[in-house]
Parts: structure tokens; C-alpha cells; sequence
């Protein structure tokens, strides 16, 4: 899901700390003209209003993962707020997996969803999730939107109800007015 700027930070830093891949992610044109220290970190740029475009970047797309690289997409295409459903993801990753089937390119999806919450906290909290890998399939677009909003709902539940959350912490932020010391 793509509910922030700031998820593509906290991809880097998965990246970094967990998956350790060669990885690259797709990014709005704007975006990456906005914030160019992004295509240090990978970042290629895709313009959704220019056919050319998106066919250049789903084709690059294609070629890193031939490569045995990664890329990162928010399927969603923007950011939007983490409880609108559907999630609403967009065409471009199910060409990029029936391209990968006809090519032979081994492929599994990794759904990763992003929560940000404020609690007592002064400063707010990411809780990421990451769900099992999905293999490449006519529906994996469907099954990895599914498996996000799952665990979307799941972790909103579990703030909502002040129960033990599911997610393992990898970071502790500064301290803040709200945390004793």
C-alpha cells in the first residue's frame, strides 16, 4: 500500500535491514523530479499520463527482474489514505507478472503493508507487515491486494483494540513526552 511519502524511506530501509537485494523501485515522474536523492536509492521513473512511459517502465521492470533484481511498486500508483477500500491497485503489475510468465522469469510477489499510527506517543509509530510470497498467477495481482488489505485491517483492529500486535520491532524512535524515561 502507498498511504505515505514516507513509504518509500521505509522500503529503502527494509531493504537495507531485512531483504538485502539488489532492488530497485518504480516512482511518479513528478515524484522523482521532486525528490531526485530517490534515484540513488533505485528509483525509475514512470508518468501514468504518457503511454510511452508507462510501457518504458514496465518493460524496465521486467528487465530487472530478469536480472535477478527486485523493484518495489506501490500498485496503487499514488498515495492514499491507508483506509480507503478497495485499495484500488492499478493494471501495470499484472502485465509485469504475465510478462514474467511468458518469459519464464521466476517470480514471487512479497505483500508488504505500511500502518502509521498516533498513540501516546508524540511521535508516531510504522507497523509494517510483511505476508507470505505469492506465486507468479493470473490473480496475483487480486491475491496480493487482498493479502494487503488483510493486513491492513488486521493491524487497525489490533490498535483500535489495544491487543498485542502481530509485528516484531525493529526500530525505538527518540524518546518522547509520552514514554517514560
Amino acid at each position: 500500500n502507498h498511504s505515505s511519502w514516507w513509504d518509500a524511506l521505509a522500503a529503502f530501509w527494509l531493504n537495507e535491514t531485512l531483504f538485502r537485494a539488489d532492488l530497485y523501485a518504480m516512482m511518479s515522474a513528478e515524484g522523482l523530479r521532486t525528490h531526485p536523492f530517490f534515484s540513488k536509492l533505485g528509483a525509475f521513473p514512470i508518468d501514468r499520463n504518457d503511454t510511452g512511459s508507462v510501457r518504458t517502465a514496465l518493460r524496465y521492470t521486467v528487465d530487472r527482474l530478469r536480472a535477478h533484481g527486485g523493484v518495489w511498486l506501490f500498485p496503487q500508483g499514488e498515495v492514499r489514505h491507508a483506509d480507503v477500500r478497495p485499495l484500488g491497485f492499478q493494471r501495470g503489475m499484472s502485465w509485469i507478472v504475465r510478462q514474467c510468465m511468458r518469459e519464464h522469469i521466476a517470480l514471487s510477489i512479497v505483500p508488504v503493508a505500511f500502518t502509521y499510527a498516533l498513540g501516546a506517543a508524540q511521535y508516531p509509530s510504522l507497523y509494517i507487515t510483511i505476508a507470505p510470497p505469492i506465486r507468479a498467477s493470473d490473480d496475483a495481482l487480486w491475491r496480493a491486494e487482498a493479502a494487503i488489505t488483510d493486513a491492513l485491517d488486521a493491524t487497525k483492529m489490533a490498535l483500535l483494540h489495544n491487543a498485542p500486535m502481530p509485528h516484531v520491532r525493529h526500530i525505538i524512535g527518540r524518546r518522547s513526552t509520552g514514554r517514560p524515561s
